[in-house]
Parts: structure tokens; C-alpha cells; sequence
């Protein structure tokens, strides 16, 4: 198993790699170049500057898709920051609750009281056991660290419900399981490599898959790193 630098580091060169692609394609070329030209004539922002935003989109959200495979992994850096995130969202809402709850006489106290006190305790108790609650039902759904997460069967389910939703015209929506998809594959590039392997076709084969010889998958992640460094250099526009 690749650390989560080598897969941020993957994920950001295949961002890089997809806008050359959509590059390449008339009708992609000319959103990527300026997506806002949708919204009219009034639009003043600059092609080029828009065409790079496009492509550190592509890249910043490749590289955070590349580390979701690992939300089924409590200690992982993408879960401890899920668990982060979490706590933090929780924090507000019971505030709101609290002062909700003041505001309607269920409990005696001022409503800003209320509402500081059930934001405390969101961040500090309740949304982190709530952040570590959902992490582990994560797992147990996964089939345990390095299953469903990591397997080309979900994604096939996946590629079939994004197409249906860009044939059905609901494009926008497509996007969410397509990027799914794509997170699912750079993940995979960076643990292939490793010696544990993946089942890639798990829960329909225990199987692990390889891309390296046995004698290599030692040093399969260094590999992998310098594979993805290279084809940065050369996807690098210039």
C-alpha cells in the first residue's frame, strides 16, 4: 500500500494528464478554455486564464480523488480529516439546535448560551464520535480496508449509472459517479505496484492483482513515484 503522498502525487499527474486529454477534444477544448463563455457576452474573464484554472481544478480534484479508496482505513490521512470534517460541521448544527431549543422555551437558558454550549459539544464529543462512527460503518460496508473501495466492480456499477445520467441529460449529475470512477483508478496505480497488491475484482474474486514482478514490488512505490514524476515533466504544458 502506496502512502497518501504517492497517491496525492498520481492522482495530480492524472488531473494533469485528463486536461491534455480534453485538450485534444473540439467540443471539450473550447469549455476548458473558457467554461464561462456559457454565461454570455459578459463575460470578461480571459481564455487563458480560465484554461488554467480548468486544468489546477483538474489537477487539485484529481489528487484529492486519488485518496478516497483509503476513507475505509480509520488511520488513514484521508479519515482522520473525514473524522476533522465532520466534528467541524457538527459543530454548527447543534449550535443552531441549541439555540432553536432556547428560542422555543423547550430548554430555560438564553439562546446564545444554549447555542454555544451544543457547539462545544458537537466539536469536542459528539461529531467525533459521530466522524469515527461513520468511518468504521465505512469499513464494515467495504468488506474491510482495501476491498470495495479498491475494486473495479463498484466502478463498473458506477460507469453504467454516469453514462445513464449523461444520455438522460442530467450531465451535471454524471459527473459525481464518473469522478468516483476516476478516483477508484488513480488509487489503484499507486497500490498495484506495492507488494499487498489489489482485488481488483472483489467481492466476485479474493484475488490479488499485481503490476510488478515479485522481485520489484518492494520498491513499488518508489517506482511508481518516479513513473508519475516522468510523466509529469512530459504532460506539463509548455
Amino acid at each position: 500500500m502506496s502512502s497518501y503522498r504517492t497517491h496525492a502525487l498520481i492522482g495530480a499527474v492524472g488531473g494533469l494528464g485528463l486536461a491534455r486529454l480534453l485538450d485534444m477534444v473540439p467540443h471539450a477544448t473550447a469549455i476548458s478554455q473558457n467554461p464561462f463563455a456559457q454565461l454570455g457576452p459578459a463575460s470578461i474573464v480571459p481564455p487563458g486564464v480560465t484554461a488554467s484554472l480548468t486544468t489546477a481544478g483538474l489537477v487539485a480534484g484529481s489528487a484529492f480523488l486519488a485518496l478516497l479508496s483509503d476513507i475505509d482505513e480509520p488511520g488513514s490521512f484521508i479519515a482522520r480529516r473525514a473524522k476533522t470534517a465532520i466534528a467541524l460541521a457538527c459543530a454548527p448544527l447543534l449550535g443552531a439546535v441549541g439555540w432553536f431549543l432556547a428560542s422555543s422555551g423547550v430548554i430555560h437558558t438564553q439562546p446564545i448560551v444554549a447555542a454555544v454550549v451544543c457547539a462545544l459539544v458537537g466539536l469536542g464529543f459528539f461529531g467525533p464520535l459521530l466522524g469515527h462512527v461513520i468511518v468504521r460503518l465505512v469499513r464494515v460496508g467495504a468488506g474491510g480496508h482495501r476491498r470495495l473501495t479498491h475494486s473495479l466492480v463498484p466502478c463498473a456499477a458506477l460507469a453504467v449509472l454516469a453514462a445513464g445520467l449523461w444520455f438522460a441529460d442530467l450531465r451535471p449529475w454524471a459527473i459525481i459517479p464518473a469522478a468516483l470512477v476516476w478516483g477508484v483508478v488513480l488509487h489503484g496505480l499507486g497500490d498495484l505496484p506495492t507488494p499487498a497488491g489489489l482485488p481488483l475484482f472483489y467481492p466476485l474474486s479474493q484475488a490479488d492483482f499485481h503490476s510488478l514482478p515479485k522481485p520489484l514490488r518492494p520498491y513499488g512505490e518508489p517506482i511508481a513515484a518516479a513513473v508519475a514524476v516522468v510523466a509529469g515533466f512530459l504532460l506539463w504544458p509548455r
